[in-house]
């Protein structure tokens, strides 16, 4: 007679069963991103060196003051950090932290001599990286006279953050601008837009860094926008649905009108069209192609003629200040050729103030004469002798 054993099973309760069951990974659901944010993965891409020195490089949060009123995780990298500060989406915070990586990594496979610790970022490869991707920004600074708000190894003495390495404050600098691109959708056709948008974030973001005091608060500075999703919603949603309205204004360009992607885009390049666009608002008209539409403001607007050949006249006097020692070395020639030039500029200045002149002096009271349109035509047609050297290939004067 045998024994027979049976084996009893009881349910396991849910809460047990969850604690011996691992965690899911965040990005498990994600599954055309490289997991670098896990490193027990097994992933092929994750066994190179070279990736896990940018991933590591990335997680370097530090001492770096946390987002406010956002909770914070341990895990978190400096993606993540830059997400919850101004408020970038979570998709595009996993884009751009494979993005990082991957080309870091990809840089730092192709040094030659490969680097003595290949698990560990090299800066140069960093450097490198970030003068190419914001080389934009940089001319446009220069282009503006303004100070670049990349500010490596030229932080203040008197900031309360003197410790925060150069590494990882470029590799914010870097982070941030990925973050704005990837998020900017068709923002990405204006440059010079998304130059003005990075320029006063990162200025923004150096605040918040070295803990500055706000002038307006007395409190520790705080980046003007923060939240989820605060950057789409605060930033280009609203740049967006201004360029909509303008093209809703236009009939689609079927009518003529002033507002179009590539002025908007100008406006944050320089300040002359930015002066042309309130020198219009002056008009008290709802849009500017508005006032656009008067023969008043049309005439007005010919004295950027009158302004681009002063500007003419200045440049032609610096350059003989400058050129100066070339004056008294080289032969009488290049003289002779600094006088014709401001000579010919101081001209043409005359001539449009005296064409405008003249146009004002023929118009009837609050009408426009016939004489008057004859000579708006003809200061168009000196204008246009005067634009021809600027379109040939080579301008000697």
């Amino acid at each position: 007679m045998g024994l027979q054993l049976s084996i009893i099973t009881f349910p396991v309760p849910r809460a047990l069963k969850a604690l011996h069951t691992p965690p899911p990974s965040p990005l498990a659901d994600v599954y055309n991103i490289i997991p670098i944010h896990d490193l027990l993965t097994d992933h092929p891409s994750l066994r190179y060196p070279e990736v896990h020195a940018a991933s590591a490089s990335l997680r370097a949060v530090g001492n770096l003051p946390k987002p406010p009123y956002m909770s914070w995780n341990g895990n978190y990298d400096l993606m993540d950090w830059l997400g919850l500060l101004f408020g970038f989406q979570r998709d595009n915070v996993r884009n751009q932290r494979e993005h990082v990586v991957l080309h870091l990594a990809n840089s730092q496979m192709r040094l030659e001599p490969p680097p003595s610790i290949p698990d560990t970022l090299d800066a140069a490869v960093l450097r490198r990286f970030r003068k190419k991707l914001l080389e934009n920004y940089t001319s446009w600074c220069s282009f503006l006279g303004r100070k670049s708000q990349v500010t490596i190894g030229k932080r203040s003495k008197n900031n309360n953050n003197n410790s925060l390495p150069d590494l990882r404050r470029e590799l914010l600098y870097v982070a941030l601008y990925l973050l704005i691109w990837g998020e900017s959708g068709n923002l990405r056709f204006m440059p010079e837009c998304l130059c003005y948008i990075y320029h006063h974030m990162a200025m923004e973001l150096n605040d918040f860094i070295d803990q500055r005091i706000d002038p307006s608060t007395g409190s520790p500075f705080l980046p003007s926008i923060y939240g989820e999703c605060t950057y789409l919603k605060s930033i280009v949603m609203p740049i967006y649905q201004t360029i909509k309205t303008e093209v809703e204004s236009s009939l689609n360009g079927t009518k003529p009108h002033f507002g179009g992607i590539t002025t908007i885009s100008m406006s944050f390049s320089g300040v002359g069209v930015m002066g042309f666009v309130n020198f219009v608002a002056w008009e008290d008209t709802e849009y500017p192609s508005q006032a656009l539409e008067r023969r008043d403001v049309q005439v007005e607007l010919l004295t950027c003629f009158i302004t681009w050949a002063g500007l003419r006249v200045l440049q032609s006097v610096l350059d003989a200040g400058t050129q100066y020692s070339l004056v008294t070395r080289e032969p009488w020639l290049l003289g002779l050729r600094m006088v014709l030039k401001c000579t010919v500029a101081i001209t043409w200045t005359i001539l449009f103030v005296v064409f405008y002149a003249r146009i004002w002096s023929a118009k009837n009271g609050g009408s426009w004469s016939p004489e008057a349109n004859n000579r708006i035509v003809t200061l168009f047609e000196a204008a246009f002798l005067y634009i021809i050297p600027e379109l040939l290939p080579c301008n000697s004067i």
